[in-house]
């Protein structure tokens, strides 16, 4: 049978592509006791695998090789590979040296830019990484509690409002769709109870708690859509169907694309964190914020939290409707490491044109 032994530590996607590569019938685990999370969240995402555990101490470099060189006689009879990437220096260093010793095949996994390097003997072979780990796997290695929220049919009601505001939209509509929003999150029971509704000289807003939806009026032109969430789409909602729909939904760049996407917030000091768009991009993650009007300094410091809890290669972009270039967020923006897009200037291809998109 194909044996992989894989070493545990914090960043567990080299794990899994290493088993994905081998296809192997057990995967043996290295792990010390700082990385038992990171164990069992890689555990979940690995299905019909015999497993065998190992607790070690990390930085003892003979117990490591001594320990290497059992499991290397009680496999004599199979086909035994390591994966040396993850684990701390002393457990790569001692499990690449036995290896090589024997005359085993050792694997080095580089996610970053999608190379497997295959040690047997003095040859080294190098292949490029034709695998793909879903998000769901992404997640769920990353110990996350997530909820990924099903994305509605765009229908020609929402058609039509996100057609006309891609067009429309300024600063006098945003101030009173937002003036909406305020009052929506104030009371939501008594927003549906009494009926909202809101008028200037050319806007309009009223809900109609009958028919369950928002009719919304802007220079004499009425739209109307339904569901109790309609509100919320109105008032920002539409900006994220507006990019999704007209930008991602046929991409040729990622593997995977997923919006709305809710994530527990590891250090429970608040409730799930939304993610407007995720995309996976050579098994990264590639993180979208979407606003329809000016973010706020808090929404882009909270960008930064997600990026620490998503890990180390997640790329953050933010796209804006309104032109941010010379505004005080941007240099806030750049210091975060954020890349910032106004809406009508935004592709994908410039997202990804002369540079490399992980670093």
């Amino acid at each position: 049978m194909k044996v992989l032994i894989n070493l545990i530590s914090g960043q567990t996607i080299p794990n899994l592509i290493a088993q994905k590569y081998i296809n192997p019938d057990k995967v043996i685990l290295l792990y010390s006791k700082g990385s038992i999370k990171q164990k069992e969240a890689y555990k979940t995402v690995c299905e019909n695998v015999y497993f065998e555990e190992h607790e070690i101490d990390p930085y003892n470099f003979e117990n490591i090789s001594n320990l290497l060189s059992h499991l290397i006689q009680k496999y004599k009879s199979d086909e035994i590979v390591i994966n040396f990437t993850c684990g701390t220096k002393i457990m790569s260093i001692a499990s690449f040296e036995v290896f090589k010793n024997k005359g085993l095949v050792s694997l080095y996994i580089d996610s970053e830019n999608s190379r497997i390097y295959v040690f047997s003997g003095s040859q080294i072979i190098t292949e490029s990484i034709n695998i793909d780990i879903t998000l769901e796997e992404h997640l769920k290695l990353n110990g996350h509690v997530y909820k990924i929220n099903s994305v509605a049919i765009l229908n020609e009601e929402k058609k039509e409002f996100i057609d006309y505001l891609e067009n429309n939209f300024n600063q006098s509509i945003g101030k009173f769709l937002s003036s909406i929003n305020d009052k929506y999150k104030l009371n939501k029971e008594e927003f549906y109870k009494n009926e909202y509704n809101l008028k200037t000289d050319n806007l309009s807003y009223s809900w109609d708690n009958k028919h369950e939806c928002s009719v919304v009026e802007i220079n004499g032109k009425k739209f109307v859509i339904h569901g109790k969430d309609s509100v919320k789409y109105v008032t920002g909602l539409w900006f994220e169907d507006l990019v999704y729909y007209k930008i991602f939904m046929d991409n040729k760049y990622y593997t995977d694309v997923k919006r709305n996407v809710h994530i527990k917030d590891r250090t429970g000091k608040q409730d799930m964190i939304e993610l407007d768009i995720i995309g996976l991009y050579k098994n990264n993650f590639h993180l979208f914020e979407l606003k329809s009007g000016k973010p706020t300094r808090e929404a882009l410091n909270n960008l930064r939290t997600i990026k620490e809890q998503l890990g180390t290669y997640t790329k953050l972009f933010l796209v804006s409707y309104y032109d941010l270039e010379n505004d005080p967020l941007n240099e806030r923006m750049q210091d975060l490491g954020i890349e910032y897009y106004k809406y009508s200037d935004f592709t994908l291809d410039k997202c990804f044109k002369n540079k490399n998109i992980n670093l």
